[in-house]
C-alpha cells in the first residue's frame, strides 16, 4: 500500500482493526507542521520524529500553524455555553503527563450563574467555584473544586468546539490539558457510571441478545454471568467456570464503555470488545461495538432473566397509544418544528399513520430483538427524513430514544418519540 498525504493515511487506519499487524517498508518521507521534509531510515528514526513533533506541533483541528481558534471569543459568550447545559462530562484530563480521564468516568459537572460548581458522582457530591476573566485568545477561567484537585487550576480557554449537537470547551495549562464535553442538544449525558456498576455488580446477568452478522444468541444458552466490584468476572456454565475481568471508561460513540474479556475460548472470547453502553437500569445493560474495521456492528445485552422479550416490550409499547416527535435532531440541527402538530399511531399490523389533519403513511419494523427501529415513509416529506434503521437507545412506556450514525460522514441524528 502506498500512501501519499495525510488522508490517505488516515483511510488506512479506520479499516484496520486492532489485531491488524502493518510493515512499514523503510525508507519513507514525512513533510513536517513547517514544509520540512525527513527522510526516516527506521523505526527507531520515525519514534523520535513524532516524540519531537508532540512539542513542535500546533495541535488542533486544521492544518493553519499557531492559528488563533479563539479570536471572537468571550467570557459571556463562554458563561453562557456553560451553564445553559445541565450538565458536563469530562473528555480529556491530562495532568503532568498522565491521562487521567478515565478516573471521572460518570462525573457530571453543572456549572451555575452565581460562579459555583456542583459535581455529582452518584450518590457523592463536590462542590467548587469557577470565574471568567480576559478576552479573545487571552480568557482565562479559573477552577477550584474542593475535593478534586486535579481540576484546580487558572485554565487558558484554547478552543470551543461545537460539532453534532456536541460542544466541546479545551482548555489548557501548560501541557496539561482539561476539556469538558456537553451533549445538550441530544438529550444530556449518556448512562452513569455509577448506575452501571452498581447494577452490573448486583445479582447475576444473562446474555438474552448477542449479534455480530447475524445472531448468535443461542452460543450463551446456559451461561449465568457474576461481575465483581475488584473488576473480575466470571461465566458460569453447566461444562465448568470460565474467568474474566471488566472495566469502566470513556467510549466511542456514547459517553461509557464496558470493557469485556473472557480470554480466548469460544463462544465468550467473542464477548471481548469495548462494548459502548446504550442503556442501563437494574435488570437490563445494552451494549453496541463498531468494528474498526469494516464498520460492521455488534450488540449485546445483558438481562436478568434468560429469556429475551425486548422486541415484544417495544413493539407493545409503541402501539399503545399515541405519540409525537420531541425531538428531531439532523446532525446538530434541530428540526423538530417541521414536526409539530402531528401525531403518530403505530398499528400492530406494521403501518404507521402521522396526521395534522392529513394523513402520511408508512411502515415500521422491530429489528435485532428490540434494538433497531426501521422507518419508513416514502418520499413525504418531512417524514422522510425518518427513513432508517435507528439504534434504540431506550424505551420506556412513554418516551421511545432513537440514534443513527451515518455511514458516511459519519453525522449522528436523534430522534425521540413521546406518548401524548
Amino acid at each position: 500500500i502506498s500512501l501519499e498525504n495525510d488522508e490517505d493515511l488516515y483511510n488506512l487506519i479506520e479499516t484496520l482493526d486492532e489485531n491488524t499487524i502493518v510493515t512499514i517498508n523503510f525508507p519513507i518521507t514525512v513533510t513536517l507542521w513547517d514544509e520540512t521534509e525527513l527522510v526516516i531510515e527506521n523505526m527507531i528514526e520515525l519514534l523520535s520524529v513524532i516524540q519531537n513533533a508532540v512539542d513542535e506541533c500546533d495541535e488542533d483541528d486544521d492544518y493553519d500553524y499557531n492559528d488563533d481558534d479563539c479570536n471572537d471569543c468571550s467570557t459571556s459568550n463562554l458563561e453562557t455555553i456553560l451553564t445553559d447545559c445541565e450538565y458536563w462530562i469530562v473528555d480529556k484530563l491530562e495532568r503532568n503527563d498522565n491521562d487521567l480521564e478515565d478516573i471521572y468516568v460518570g462525573y457530571l459537572f453543572t456549572f451555575l450563574t452565581n460562579g459555583t460548581i456542583n459535581v455529582v458522582n452518584g450518590s457523592t457530591n463536590y462542590n467548587g467555584t469557577w470565574s471568567l476573566s480576559g478576552e479573545g485568545n487571552n480568557i482565562q477561567m479559573n477552577v477550584n473544586i474542593t475535593g478534586l484537585s486535579d481540576f484546580d487550576e487558572n485554565w487558558n480557554l484554547h478552543e470551543i468546539e461545537t460539532n453534532q449537537g456536541e460542544t466541546k470547551v479545551d482548555l489548557r495549562y501548560g501541557d496539561d490539558r482539561l476539556r469538558f464535553e456537553s451533549d445538550c442538544d441530544n438529550g444530556g449525558p449518556g448512562p452513569d457510571d455509577t448506575v452501571l456498576v452498581e447494577s452490573l455488580t448486583t445479582g447475576s446477568w444473562f446474555v438474552t441478545y448477542y449479534f455480530d452478522e447475524q445472531d448468535e444468541t443461542s452460543n450463551y444458552n446456559y451461561y449465568e454471568f457474576y461481575f465483581a466490584a475488584n473488576g473480575t468476572a466470571t461465566a458460569v456454565h453447566t461444562s465448568g467456570t470460565t474467568y474474566g475481568s471488566w472495566s469502566t471508561s470513556v467510549g466511542d460513540e456514547t459517553d461509557l464503555e464496558l470493557n469485556l474479556n473472557f480470554g480466548i475460548d469460544s463462544p465468550l472470547n467473542e464477548l471481548a470488545e469495548d462494548w459502548d453502553v446504550l442503556e442501563v437500569t437494574s435488570i437490563i445493560i445494552r451494549l453496541k461495538d463498531v468494528s474498526g474495521g469494516d464498520g460492521s456492528e455488534e450488540f449485546l445485552t445483558f438481562e436478568r432473566d434468560p429469556i429475551n422479550t425486548g422486541g415484544d416490550d417495544l413493539e407493545s409499547i409503541l402501539v399503545d397509544g399515541l405519540w409525537y416527535v420531541s425531538l428531531y435532531d439532523d446532525d446538530g440541527d434541530n428540526e423538530t418544528a417541521d414536526y409539530n402538530g402531528y401525531q403518530l399511531s403505530f398499528n400492530i399490523n406494521g403501518t404507521v399513520t402521522a396526521s395534522n389533519g392529513t394523513v402520511i403513511n408508512g411502515t415500521w419494523q422491530v429489528l435485532s430483538s428490540g434494538n433497531k427501529l426501521l422507518l419508513d415513509f416514502g418520499s413525504a416529506i418531512p417524514f422522510d427524513e425518518f427513513n432508517d434503521d435507528w439504534d434504540v437507545i431506550s424505551t420506556t412506556n412513554i418516551r421511545v430514544d432513537l440514534q443513527d450514525v451515518s455511514g458516511g460522514n459519519g453525522g449522528t441524528d436523534t430522534l425521540v418519540f413521546e406518548k401524548l
